[in-house]
């Protein structure tokens, strides 16, 4: 798991920000966006421990459809004493990887909302979302993460947007493998 505080994020979107300025080539998304004040949180995301992980039928199934998505929680933490915190995910598609004008948000899960403290994390659960018929697309999963006063469940105080960067791809019976950037059918 990645530890991000509140500084840490805003300053690792601007350091993505100034590679893409100086290099030209994208760079992996992580923190979308930050608002209010969140407080600390974890979420796994690295090449060696990929976020999300995505099914597919078989390696010989001819149309490369997806079946599932497990979405691993955020670990989230109150920003002051006991605090409501609470988080979504977002599957999204593309028609082209790499390309962050061609993600279209396809599903959004119900906000999960749990209760947490400085120092004890709340205790979401693994999320798991199930693809219809025919789902053959580039796939990616976005989460949104919220802070709430401490006697609400509702007034948002802190938000942090974060785009999965590392995939875990498995086609039955084969070997796991893991993919940047998205879920790609057909490797």
């Amino acid at each position: 798991m990645q530890l991000i505080s509140r500084w840490r994020g805003a300053v690792a979107l601007a350091l993505a920000a100034a590679a893409v300025a100086i290099s030209g080539a994208p760079v992996a998304a992580h923190v979308a966006s930050t608002s209010g004040s969140p407080g600390n949180y974890a979420v796994t995301d690295s090449s060696s421990n990929p976020g999300a992980h995505c099914y597919y039928p078989s390696a010989s199934h001819a149309n490369n459809d997806l079946s599932k998505i497990k979405i691993p929680p955020p670990s989230m933490y109150a920003k002051t004493g006991t605090q409501w915190v609470g988080w979504q995910y977002s599957i999204q598609h593309g028609k082209t990887a790499g390309s962050d004008a061609a993600w279209i948000t396809y599903y959004k899960s119900p906000v999960m909302k749990l209760q947490a403290t400085t120092s004890h994390a709340a205790a979401f659960t693994t999320q798991t979302w199930i693809a219809g018929n025919h789902i053959n697309r580039f796939w990616r999963v976005k989460l949104l993460m919220f802070w709430y006063t401490s006697s609400s469940k509702t007034s948002i105080t802190g938000q942090v947007n974060w785009i999965m960067d590392y995939y875990t791809v498995t086609y039955r019976p084969g070997a796991d493998y893991s993919n940047p950037d998205h879920c790609l059918p057909g490797q």
